[in-house]
């Protein structure tokens, strides 16, 4: 009977308990234009989120940096992010958490200081900023885990090939 009880508590505190998973921000690049993207468990609904996309080489010497930011106004609003990116958002209407598969969370063009390959990958720094993460619904609290895919961007010589090759793979059709 004890093991009954217990097992029977062991399960009611399982299933009480939130099941907080991990939210995974998915970068697309089409030419300098990076979506990202981001798959929310309802465990993890989110009332906002800030972040950094950093640039690594790799090619030498190539270096790009964000020429515009556009947040999705569809759930988001632009929120203030100290850092000057543009990468920070509240959702909208305020108190209603968001969660789903493949939620747009914004464009981000770049621009090329340097030509040459690089990598783009997302990154926050909570803590100590509390402007970046991906926090959650206030009955919850604190931040979700999230892990960051990177995308490459290649240099625009590269997509003028890669183009080149398209017309004349069409052509010959």
């Amino acid at each position: 009977m004890k093991w009954f009880v217990g097992c029977m508590g062991l399960v009611l505190a399982v299933s009480c308990a939130p099941a907080l998973g991990t939210i995974v921000v998915d970068l697309q690049a089409t030419g300098l234009t990076v979506n990202v993207y981001a798959d929310i468990p309802q465990a993890d609904a989110i009332v906002g989120w800030g972040m950094d996309l950093v640039d690594t080489p790799i090619d030498a010497g190539a270096d790009y940096v964000i020429s515009s930011v556009a947040i999705n106004e569809g759930p988001f609003d632009a929120a203030f992010a100290p850092d000057g990116d543009g990468l920070a958002a509240l959702v909208t209407p305020p108190g209603t958490p968001v969660w789903g598969d493949d939620i747009l969370l914004a464009t981000v063009d770049f621009a090329m200081v340097h030509p040459g390959r690089a990598l783009v990958c997302g990154e926050d720094t909570n803590p100590p900023d509390l402007t970046e993460g991906f926090a959650l619904d206030p009955i919850v609290g604190g931040f979700a885990d999230v892990t960051y895919n990177c995308v490459e961007i290649p240099e625009p010589a590269t997509l003028a090939l890669l183009a080149l090759g398209g017309l004349l793979a069409i052509r010959r059709r």
